[in-house]
């Protein structure tokens, strides 16, 4: 079944056009014809079930015959992350949504300077992974991808979060599950929302993890060796992911 995400397709439509890159996908690629299936995503949590029409040089015409509701997420994970060199952003956010994150926002620190002529462009490119990671990993609900804001800024927006966690290298670091135990105990369920911190290489300057912590944001140690920064994240999503969704639930 292809998977294509049109966030204009809803209830009131019996017959639709698909466009664009979306379109371009479609045709040049996946070679998709006449009687084809194809499932629409509106990043609302509806998938709309077509069959294929017509196809022209540029769209293709589809016919609309079901749709599934899906209910939200029932956690709100949500990925911080100091932007890395290059492009190893990209791959984090495609992973990051496999396990579940459904909102990253790009974090600029002392340590990393980004492009910031290009910025426009780049996160409207990291909003296209985000979509192609919906499409491959079966997700419904399309992730929010922030504006890249830095440390201070982000701070004081004061938003409220159930457990607030910052990946450190330091004394007094507990593994995450113990926070997610303290928590259980203390409320008697899950948290609703998790935050993950992560930070650039060569890690938050002290600085920097002072002025998080302060704000409530408890440190977190994955372990004894000293991780790549898309490992980190990826590793930490892995432990938000099964606290959630298994081990809670063993």
């Amino acid at each position: 079944m292809y998977r294509f995400y049109h966030p204009g397709v809803n209830d009131s439509l019996d017959e639709t056009s698909l466009e664009d890159s979306e379109a371009h996908h479609a045709i040049r690629v996946l070679r998709v014809g006449i009687g084809d299936d194809i499932t629409l995503l509106n990043g609302r949590g509806a998938e709309y079930f077509c069959k294929c029409a017509a196809v022209f040089k540029d769209k293709l015409t589809l016919k609309i015959v079901g749709k599934k509701q899906h209910p939200p997420p029932e956690h709100n994970i949500i990925l911080i992350q100091a932007i890395p060199k290059k492009r190893l952003i990209e791959d984090i956010i495609e992973k990051s949504i496999e396990l579940g994150a459904n909102r990253i926002i790009p974090l600029l620190t002392k340590r990393v300077i980004p492009d910031l002529e290009t910025k426009t462009k780049r996160v409207e490119r990291w909003r296209q992974i985000s979509i192609s990671a919906i499409k491959q990993c079966g997700q419904t609900y399309l992730p929010q991808i922030d504006d890249p804001i830095d440390i201070s800024r982000l701070l004081n927006k004061n938003e409220k979060c159930d457990l607030n966690l910052i990946c450190a290298i330091e004394t007094g670091a507990k593994h995450p599950h113990k926070y997610f135990d303290t928590f259980r105990q203390t409320y008697k369920r899950n948290p609703m929302s998790v935050a993950i911190w992560v930070g650039p290489e060569g890690d938050f300057t002290p600085e920097e993890l002072e002025a998080v912590k302060s704000a409530g944001v408890k440190p977190i140690n994955l372990g004894k060796l000293i991780l790549r920064v898309e490992t980190a994240a990826i590793y930490a999503l892995s432990i938000v992911n099964y606290e959630l969704n298994w081990r809670a639930k063993s």
